[in-house]
Parts: C-alpha cells; sequence; structure tokens
C-alpha cells in the first residue's frame, strides 16, 4: 500500500524585530543625558575633594605655625621663683632703656616688635610672589620719645615680604637645672652635667643644654640674672658673666637656658610663595638658626594688649595697639596674631573667591589677576600667663 505523498512543509517565517532611527536617537539622548550627569556629579565630587584638601591643608598649616608662636609667647617673663619680680642690672646690656641692645640678648625686653607702615589700614599684596624688600623705613617701633630701628640685616639679609609684621619674644627654655654648689657673689656658678645633645658643628656634647656662649639665666625667689656661658668642662658648666654675678645664690636657685626667638614673612625656599619664617639666636651663633616653618603664609599682622593701670594690676586695658603705637614694652601682657595663608594649589575655576578680607585691624586686598588661591585669615590671643592676673 503507496503511502500518500506529503507536500513538502513551507519553512515557518519568525518575525524580524529591530529599532526605528527614531527609538535610537532617543536611546542614544537618555544614555548622553545619563553621562554628563555622571560626568557632572564626578566633577563636582572630585572639586569638593579638591577644596576639602585645600582647606584641609591650610587648617594644619596654621595649626602648626599657632603651636610655635603661641609655645613661645606663653614662656614670655618666666623667671623661675623670681618671675613678676624686678631684675637687676643685666650684664650684655639686656635692657633696652640703657641704649638699642642688640637683638640676640636684650632680656630685658621679653617682647617687642615691627609694624609694618600701613597708611589708612589698607593694604594690598604685591603679588603672588613678592619680592623680599630691604628697606627698613617701612617698619616702625616706638619706644618714648626714641625710635628703635629694625635691625633688619640680622633678621634676614634680603629683607622681608612687604606687609608683614616682625614679632620678638624672649624666654628662658628646657627644663630648669639645680646648682651644684651655692654659688657667691663673682664670676661664677656649677650646675649638674646632664648630656642632651650635641652644640653646634657636632664635636662638643651639650650639658643641661647649654653649649659655649650659649645665654641662660639663673634665678631664686629674691633674684634673677641672665649671663652668657663663658667655658665648659668635662663635669659641670661654668657660668659666667661679663660683670659677674650681683647676687648670691644657694643651691634651691634654678637655671635655665635662654633664648631670642624672631617671627617674619619673607619668600620661601622654594622660590614661588612667601613663608613663616622663625630665627632663634642661643647665643652659640651670632647669625642665629633660621628656620621655615610654613609655606604659603603671606602676612604675619600683630597686635599687643596693655597693662596701663599705675601701678600695674596686670590685666589689659583697652583695645589691641600696633607696636608703634607701644612706648614701654613691659606694659604688654597679651599678644593677638593674625596669619593669611593660601592654598598650595590652584583653587577650582568654579569657585567664587573674595578680593579681600580684613585681618587684625586692616583690610588687606588680594593680588588683581595672577593664579586663583584660596586665602584664608586665621588669628589667635595669647596671654603672657606669667604677667597677667586673669585674662
Amino acid at each position: 500500500m503507496h503511502r500518500p505523498l506529503r507536500s513538502p512543509r513551507t519553512p515557518h517565517r519568525h518575525a524580524i524585530s529591530g529599532v526605528t532611527l527614531v527609538e535610537l536617537m532617543v536611546a542614544l539622548g537618555i544614555g548622553l543625558a545619563l553621562i554628563a550627569i555622571m560626568l557632572s556629579v564626578y566633577l563636582s565630587t572630585s572639586g569638593a575633594s579638591r577644596r576639602q584638601e585645600q582647606i584641609s591643608s591650610i587648617q594644619n598649616s596654621v595649626r602648626v605655625a599657632f603651636e610655635y608662636l603661641a609655645s613661645d609667647a606663653r614662656m614670655i617673663g618666666h623667671e623661675g621663683c623670681n618671675t613678676r619680680a624686678t631684675l637687676p642690672a643685666s650684664v650684655e646690656n639686656l635692657d633696652k632703656d640703657a641704649g638699642a641692645a642688640p637683638l640676640a640678648y636684650n632680656f630685658g625686653v621679653g617682647v617687642e616688635g615691627w609694624n609694618f607702615v600701613t597708611p589708612d589700614n589698607a593694604l594690598t599684596l604685591g603679588g603672588d610672589t613678592p619680592a623680599d624688600d630691604p628697606d627698613v623705613g617701612q617698619f616702625e617701633e616706638s619706644k618714648g620719645a626714641a625710635i628703635h630701628v629694625i635691625p633688619l640685616t640680622t633678621i634676614s639679609a634680603t629683607g622681608l615680604t612687604p606687609g608683614s609684621d616682625v614679632l620678638v619674644m624672649r624666654s628662658v627654655t628646657g627644663r630648669p637645672i639645680r646648682l651644684t654648689a651655692a654659688a657667691p657673689i663673682g664670676n661664677a656658678a656649677r650646675i649638674e652635667n646632664v648630656a642632651d645633645g650635641t652644640c653646634p658643628g657636632g664635636t662638643t656634647a651639650k650639658v643641661s643644654g647649654f653649649c659655649q656662649n650659649s645665654y641662660g639665666l639663673i634665678a631664686g625667689c629674691a633674684s634673677a640674672q641672665y649671663f652668657r656661658v663663658q667655658s665648659i668642662a668635662t663635669d659641670t658648666v661654668t657660668l659666667t658673666t661679663t660683670a659677674n654675678l650681683a647676687k648670691a645664690y644657694d643651691t634651691t636657685a634654678e637655671v635655665f637656658p635662654a633664648q631670642t626667638v624672631v617671627y617674619y614673612v619673607r619668600l620661601g625656599s622654594n622660590g614661588t610663595s612667601p613663608s613663616l619664617y622663625r630665627r632663634t639666636f642661643d647665643g652659640t651663633s651670632d647669625a642665629g638658626l633660621e628656620e621655615e616653618l610654613i609655606a604659603g603664609v603671606e602676612s604675619l599682622q600683630v597686635r599687643y594688649g596693655l597693662d596701663t593701670t599705675v601701678p600695674p594690676d596686670h590685666n589689659r586695658d583697652g583695645d589691641y595697639v600696633t607696636a608703634s603705637e607701644i612706648e614701654n614694652w613691659s606694659n604688654v601682657v597679651a599678644v593677638r596674631m593674625s596669619l593669611l595663608l593660601r592654598s598650595d594649589t590652584v583653587a577650582d575655576s568654579s569657585l567664587t573667591l573674595p578680593t579681600s578680607t580684613p585681618m587684625n585691624g586692616l583690610t588687606i586686598t588680594y593680588p588683581a589677576g595672577g593664579a586663583r588661591f584660596d586665602r584664608r585669615v586665621f588669628t589667635t590671643t595669647v596671654a603672657l600667663r606669667n604677667k597677667v592676673a586673669f585674662f
């Protein structure tokens, strides 16, 4: 029996689907919009991150700067048991009232400074990289009827950044050392021998913080006197003054290393921005030791709080004043310090930046044109705790 022949099955045609040009364009548009949104979010996040890094960098810098400044300011006037007493006439012409004593060892004046002359309390920065200026006539300090000219070459041979003040602080430093024997009126006293580092040059050990020519203070409860180290023996340090010790001291007296520190602003080592500098005079070097503390500091402005009551009541009276308004530096009981810092990188182009700022009694206008830096002013006030009753 023959099976009927089947006709070949007609292949089934599957429907073939696609996108139209309109659909393609809509999809592309949505994709581009999403990319644009993501790019905007990325740029915004990236800009915010850079901004936060800049602010964090500025804040870290000013924190370090104020630690140095405040630490030195708080030690002004500390004379051991003799704090707040009147020192006898000091060797090395330490009392500036007797004349223009050298900057490094004028320990009769715990704090002083020079004010950069700013007519009408207004200052315009001279550019992002201002050149150091050696003109001493730009700084003022009043000392009664006489003017104490700034020893600019002692501070910086190249000059200083225009528009920035200079602050000088003198104090003891380090831990107190006891006398190993009573020191009669004369030219020597002996102290403990504690090795704690090396002297300049690295060939001689420091003894209790002293090297040859170091400055120091010997202080009892009845008297105190600054001195300079003349010689160092193996076991003891002989502390000798040109005019001899004016008073006798027993073994309860304390001996401290002493130093003068000067804060100022000049062109930094990077050659592209000013920096805050600190020069320390401890007697071991006539030139002192210069340290670059913080880069990007464009100005230091200092004001002083005075105790003008007669007799002194160890409290601040009136407003803070500039160095050029002070007649007697022993009246200073507080120091207000302001720093103008700028970011170490250029600010985002979308950021709106101010063109000027108030700063410790001044109005400072930023340079027109040039790079866009984020600038901030920070201020701290330190009471000289060895000179005040309360603040």
